[in-house]
């Protein structure tokens, strides 16, 4: 298919040729009384000068069309230019989002990290001083067991039921409560055969007794002492 510029270029051909024919075929007589050589001139100089037009109105329209081609070359230019440089922008404001983001995700870790570190130290604290309580209850109650322990001992060694004792190396010196009942009788000797204090009980009833360390205790019918 023939282009615009190529068809309007054949025509404008057509009619030079056209127009130098008319002008050869005038040339071929005397017109006007002018010498033939004259009008040859003539007509090779118009055609000439047609043909300089047509080609200056070619190279005119090329030019335009070149002109064209690079202010479109040149506006496809720019707008890769112009993508590129919001390519890069996009790039750059990615980078500094995952930065931000692995920034943030760091100090979130750390924090947490932080945070377990301290709950877990708060959770070892509690621990050792509940066990250092726990320690220390135990060794009370180990203290209150022995005491108790003693205690218990002490009252099972000042225990004793009727018979003849000597206070501080048989029984610990103090005071002491029995049974007593009819028919009780106790004695406090000095040691010496001496009698210190004694009771004798006509009837029901407890029995008291204070001895002391060197005397002689006698019990008979009182049932069994204790401290009191």
């Amino acid at each position: 298919m023939t282009a615009p510029g190529a068809f309007a270029e054949s025509l404008q051909t057509s009619d030079m040729r056209a127009e130098s024919a008319r002008v050869v075929h005038r040339l071929r007589g005397p017109v006007g009384g002018l010498p033939r050589w004259m009008w040859i001139s003539l007509a090779v100089a118009i055609v000439l000068a047609i043909s300089l037009a047509l080609t200056a109105f070619v190279l005119v329209r090329k030019n335009g069309t070149l002109s064209s081609q690079k202010r479109e070359l040149s506006s496809k230019n720019q707008a890769l230019v112009s993508q590129n440089q919001a390519f890069v922008g996009i790039n750059a404001a990615a980078k500094r989002r995952a930065a931000t983001s692995q920034a943030t995700a760091r100090t979130a870790v750390a924090k947490a990290r932080a945070k377990a570190n301290s709950a877990v130290a708060g959770e070892r604290a509690k621990l050792k001083a509940r066990s250092a309580a726990l320690d220390a209850r135990a060794t009370s109650l180990d203290s209150r067991e022995s005491a108790v322990t003693h205690q218990e001992n002490v009252q099972a060694a000042s225990t004793f039921s009727d018979g003849v004792y000597l206070v501080g190396t048989d029984i610990p010196a103090g005071s002491y409560v029995a049974a007593g009942g009819e028919g009780c009788y106790w004695e406090r000797g000095d040691g010496n055969g001496g009698i210190v204090d004694n009771y004798f009980s006509d009837g029901g009833g407890q029995v008291r007794a204070t001895i002391n360390t060197g005397e002689e205790f006698t019990s008979n019918g009182c049932g069994t002492w204790s401290p009191g």
